[in-house]
């Protein structure tokens, strides 16, 4: 990402700056505290003041002048990057390589391993943000204030603003960790103002004179440097302080009209030319003024201190003080507005011959010279995409006439994908039908079938991306469909390698699996079947829809089908180097042939996923990769290595509790538990709990309840252990989990043993002893009896007593058979046809020694009263396969 290295510069003195030692101490004293604020209007000496400190600490500082085009969140942290990287911070490219992340990845990803790189810092840091009110963005405000909390001890923020911060700072104040410097701080006291213009400027002001000075400007530095510049050439110097009044406005108007009208005729027509620019340079401001010495002018307002700043140590580029400008753009408009928007199209024509195409743009749309700026944003999205600035890309086209916008096939769509990505799926949709309205008016279209293919195929996938957000899977493979119809040429977007899933580990766990309503998941993408089928591109939307039907059926312990659907999810991932559908379509392939007892095979695709190109080329996918890789090396007893990635993983990772961060905690819970960390690890799985419960990730709560569960059965509380896993049995099995518990291996079964023990007995209310049953029924072949396991099956009477034992898919259907549904409706909530049920159904009748539905209800009556009658010592065996 472009953005010019004088943002980076830390602001030099000018000639007769005022050395303030007392407000270097104030800044020095603010030290221990996370955050800094410098807040008062313009001209009170803020960045002047925070720039002498940054140049006299022995404290490492990085600077970054904010400007408007700050306001997009991927600009807005690449540049705090950026300016931490160029105040050499750091010997190696690592702080630019986490900042990589930003672009493709949820912003809290890149501000992770951003933070994750800080605590490798051994020495302190201050990071400047100056002109902080340019930035009006919220979601910057937030970020922000998030990133605050994760910043190492040694890593200082100072805000130069002219208001406060747009985030809360009660926290902070309370905590004794924020620093705030306003007007009473930052206003010259008599002592600095008579050094400043006695001792500096060698007016020799009277007492009386300064103290009238101090109380008419009340300290304000801009107001008592415009009237030192005004005494300079008069002789009643007391006469002319009298003279000034009204507002700050007022005062610096009046003066600043004074200061200008002594200047040589040339200066003055210099100043007001080069007011339309925001940064300037020699060769730049020739352009504007036909000069040929605009450098040698340029060195001479700095020397004679006139309201300029030196944006680098070259004198290369410059900018007015914001206050002087302001003034001047006033001036030059009431005295020829022509000749301002004159001036600002000669700016954005030497901008564009100067290859700063970018910086051209505001100008050109100053100039309200939409069709150049229209050029230059249709060559620029491709790039603009690519970064990531789609919040900037939006901002200037909202600046343009909408009629142009939504005529030009160009930037339509670059409109409607900027607009996307921002979070405004609906404003893209409703831009796209405006555009495609007046496009079929538009002559480009008339005789062009090929345009109109290709415009209509570009928006079929920004309607597909549109609908994925909204969870619309069906949409999102019609207009998928739509769009390898028409044979469109790649898109910008889709090459750039933009994501459907941007964060979840678990599709099912997340949007696309309903967050974990499986049955109303399944049946939704059930009723896909036949669109998912007919398509022959196996497009992304295809590829996720059965990524996310091969997890759910994984869950529900339908492993076949499982796998079928999984392995066509990993194609398309690994076909289209996907890593959002690739990485969870191979985690749960890889758990599948675990639970198969197919070892061997689940290494090989660990290894394979591990050495992909696809998840290295995202840190997001890359961390999450190398949490599983130690999650599986954790389960065979590595515990060394998992303590290591443990202690590696909690810079970044903290206390935090983002969605987008859930995996790697889980992980981080089951290795505190292996490692006996037992305290701390209930604690995380109570932040975690509480934030999915926030959420509604009904897949999350329930693994984190029988991880608690598990730890209070390892610490010898069964009481504790069995209430915990109640409250999650209560939510799994409205949506017939299974994997969860049986993942969990012979902890889980003796835990779920015990458990159905106090059901049976009737300790334990409000729990299903049938949900208990077909859940062990899914862990195999219980361990041989040592006293402590399940005690010998107890028979039943005849005629049933030498039935076989079901598995879960058959208990399955038989307490539907038990509440009374027909075949269809069993069918239909089983996603099998009716043929398929009764050859389960005969299977059951063949297991029972029964030959009809009748009597299979009577046998399974009868286990229910003979499972209620057996309460004793230790767990019936009847409950396990």
């Amino acid at each position: 990402m472009f953005i010019p290295t004088g943002k980076f510069h830390i602001p030099q003195p000018n000639k007769g700056n005022q050395a303030r030692p007392r407000l270097i101490k104030l800044l020095d004293a603010g030290s221990a505290c996370r955050l800094t604020i410098v807040a008062a209007p313009s001209g009170y000496g803020k960045t002047t003041a925070v720039a002498d400190w940054a140049r006299q600490t022995s404290i490492l500082a990085s600077w970054l002048s904010l400007d408007s085009e700050d306001n997009d969140p991927i600009r807005f942290w690449n540049g705090i990057v950026a300016s931490i990287q160029a105040a050499n911070a750091f010997p190696d490219d690592s702080l630019r390589q986490a900042m990589n992340a930003f672009p493709h990845q949820p912003i809290e990803v890149g501000l992770d391993r951003v933070a994750e790189q800080l605590h490798r810092l051994e020495g302190t840091l201050s990071v400047v943000l100056d002109d902080y009110h340019l930035i009006r963005n919220p979601d910057i405000h937030l970020q922000l204030s998030a990133w605050l909390d994760r910043l190492p001890p040694l890593v200082r923020m100072l805000i130069v603003s002219r208001a406060e911060p747009g985030f809360p700072l009660a926290r902070l104040r309370a905590s004794g960790r924020l620093l705030e410097l306003g007007i009473s701080d930052l206003r010259f006291d008599d002592d600095e103002a008579d050094s400043y213009l006695n001792d500096g400027l060698e007016l020799g002001l009277l007492p009386a004179d300064m103290t009238g000075l101090i109380e008419k400007t009340e300290g304000w530095i801009a107001g008592i440097k415009l009237m030192a510049m005004a005494m300079d050439v008069r002789g009643d110097r007391s006469a002319f302080i009298d003279s000034v009044n009204g507002s700050e406005r007022f005062i610096m108007d009046y003066l600043t009209e004074e200061v200008l009208s002594r200047q040589p005729e040339q200066v003055q027509h210099f100043l007001l030319s080069t007011s339309v620019l925001d940064r300037m340079s020699a060769s730049l401001c020739n352009q504007l003024t036909g000069r040929t010495d605009s450098g040698e002018i340029l060195a001479g307002l700095e020397k004679a201190n006139l309201f300029i700043v030196p944006l680098d140590s070259q004198g290369s580029w410059y900018r007015y003080h914001h206050l002087f400008a302001e003034f001047l753009r006033d001036k030059l408009r009431r005295l020829d507005e022509k000749l301002a928007s004159e001036l600002i199209r000669q700016a954005a024509i030497w901008l564009q011959e100067n290859a700063r195409a970018r910086e051209a743009i505001p100008y050109w749309l100053e100039a309200a010279e939409y069709a150049r700026a229209g050029e230059l944003i249709g060559e620029l999205a491709p790039y603009l995409l690519k970064e990531g600035s789609w919040s900037l890309l939006k901002s200037w086209l909202d600046a343009m006439p909408s009629s142009m916008t939504h005529e030009s096939e160009r930037l339509s769509i670059t409109y409607a994908w900027s607009a996307l990505l921002s979070g405004q799926s609906g404003e893209a949709e409703n831009a796209l039908r405006k555009s495609g309205r007046a496009l079929l008016k538009s002559a480009s279209w008339t005789g062009s079938p090929e345009a109109q293919s290709d415009w209509l195929g570009e928006a079929s996938l920004v309607r597909m991306m549109a609908a994925f957000y909204r969870n619309d899977l069906r949409s999102a493979l019609i207009y998928a469909k739509e769009s390898v119809e028409r044979k469109t040429v790649i898109s910008d977007f889709i090459r750039i390698g933009i994501d459907f899933n941007a964060h979840e580990t678990r599709l099912c766990r997340g949007a696309l699996g309903m967050s974990g309503h499986l049955r109303k998941a399944a049946s939704y993408l059930k009723q896909m079947e036949p669109d998912v089928a007919a398509d022959p591109a196996d497009t992304l939307a295809t590829g996720y829809s059965y990524a996310v039907f091969g997890e759910i059926m994984y869950e529900w312990n339908r492993l076949p089908a499982a796998e079928e659907n999984l392995l066509k999810g990993v194609r398309i991932g690994e076909t289209s180097r996907n890593p959002g559908l690739w990485v969870p379509a191979m985690k749960a392939l890889i758990g599948l042939k675990d639970s198969l007892g197919h070892r061997g095979q689940a290494d090989e695709l660990l290894v394979e996923l591990v050495r992909s190109p696809i998840p290295a080329a995202s840190p997001l996918w890359a961390d999450v990769v190398e949490a599983f890789r130690i999650v599986r090396r954790l389960s065979i007893g590595e515990y060394e290595e998992a303590a290591e990635w443990l202690e590696r993983t909690g810079a970044h990772l903290g206390d935090s509790t983002l969605v987008i961060r859930e995996y790697e905690h889980l992980v981080r819970i089951r290795i505190l538990r292996a490692l006996g960390k037992t305290s701390e690890a209930i604690d995380g799985a109570e932040r975690l709990w509480l934030s999915a419960e926030k959420k509604g990730r009904k897949l999350t709560l329930v693994e984190l309840v029988n991880l608690q569960a598990l730890i209070h059965r390892d610490e010898g509380r069964p009481e504790q252990a069995t209430a915990r896993l109640r409250d999650g049995l209560r939510i799994a099995e409205r949506e017939g989990y299974v994997r969860s518990y049986a993942d969990e291996g012979e902890p889980m079964a003796e835990l779920l043993r015990h458990t159905l023990d106090r059901v049976v007995s009737g300790e334990l209310r409000n729990v299903s002893a049938r949900y208990i049953r077909m859940l062990l029924s899914a862990f195999g072949s219980p361990k041989a009896n040592d006293g402590k396991g399940p005690r010998p099956r107890k028979s039943a009477a005849e005629p049933f007593a030498e039935s076989e034992e079901l598995s879960a898919r058959q208990w399955e259907i038989l307490d539907r058979v038990l509440t009374g549904a027909t075949n269809q409706r069993i069918a239909d909530d089983l996603f099998i046809s009716v043929g398929t049920l009764k050859i389960h159904l005969n299977r059951i009748y063949k297991k029972l020694n029964v030959d009809n539905r009748e009597q299979a209800i009577r046998w399974a009556e009868r286990e229910k009263q003979l499972r209620e009658s057996s309460v004793g010592i230790g767990f019936p065996l009847e409950y396990n396969p």
